[in-house]
């Protein structure tokens, strides 16, 4: 395992919870696909192209927390 990847993942995840505790909803949904980009990476960390793993990663977190954004649109 990567202690890199493990600290990337969970400093984004303290970000992003501190960015939507403040209301920055839009920070908090970008910190949020950082921090899944990180966890996905990590989770397929040699068996699969790093780029491709955090791409998808956090496109589909960014994709989930969208939906879950209590903003107007």
């Amino acid at each position: 395992m990567n202690g890199y990847l493990i600290f990337l993942t969970l400093l984004f995840v303290a970000l992003a919870t501190y960015a939507n505790m403040k209301g920055v909803y839009q920070w908090g949904t970008l910190l949020s696909g950082f921090a899944g980009g990180f966890a996905l990476w990590l989770l397929f960390e040699g068996r699969l192209n790093p780029l491709v793993s955090f791409s998808t990663g956090f496109l589909l977190t960014v994709a989930f927390e969208w939906g879950l954004s209590p903003r107007k649109r």
